[in-house]
């Protein structure tokens, strides 16, 4: 597989680089950026084995997992997307963490908007899907801004910090809803 780029309006989308570890772990650390995640906040060497992962991605013969990194068109990075194919490759599902400086701008649901025609097109998923806590109401937000739709509540699902919490269950098809026109063109270089 080769590095992927995709283009939006405001940002771009690209495979995480080594270069990006103090961007990445200045979000990472936050306490603010993970209250509803399993993971975080990351210790120094937590981002490094992140972000060295993820920089390996590209060099899989079969990638199923898209972690990308998201860039302001100055090369400043503000965050990322994850895409996670299934075993059959006909679904994913995504998830998306970005530097509090950068919440409330839009840029979360341009880099959702991206990622889902970069799934639709160029992957030709059938379906996506996403988790996010009752709780989180700016996720809960973005997601219905792009298309998504409550399908269910896990009771208890995930382990946070030593306490179980509910996940909201969000599904969207590619015929579902109009994806608005990010003018995203993805290259694989």
């Amino acid at each position: 597989m080769t590095s992927i780029l995709l283009q939006a309006s405001r940002l771009a989308l690209r495979d995480f680089q080594s270069a990006d570890l103090e961007a990445v772990h200045a979000y990472a650390k936050d306490e603010r950026v993970v209250a509803h995640q399993e993971w975080g906040p990351n210790s120094l060497e937590q981002t490094r084995s992140f972000v060295e992962s993820c920089a390996a991605e590209p060099s899989h013969l079969t990638r199923r997992s898209f972690n990308l990194a998201v860039v302001l068109a100055d090369g400043r990075l503000i965050g990322g997307c994850l895409a996670s194919l299934d075993a059959e490759g006909h679904a994913a599902e995504i998830g998306y963490s970005f530097n509090p400086r950068y919440w409330g701008q839009g840029y979360a649901s341009e880099a959702v908007q991206c990622l889902l025609q970069f799934l639709w097109r160029d992957i030709g998923l059938r379906r996506v899907s996403a988790y996010c806590r009752p709780e989180n109401a700016a996720s809960i937000a973005l997601l219905q801004r792009a298309s998504f739709r409550l399908e269910g509540q896990l009771r208890e699902h995930k382990l946070i910090r030593g306490h179980y919490r509910d996940s909201l269950v969000w599904g969207r098809l590619a015929g579902d809803g109009v994806l608005e026109d990010t003018a995203a063109l993805s290259k694989f270089a």
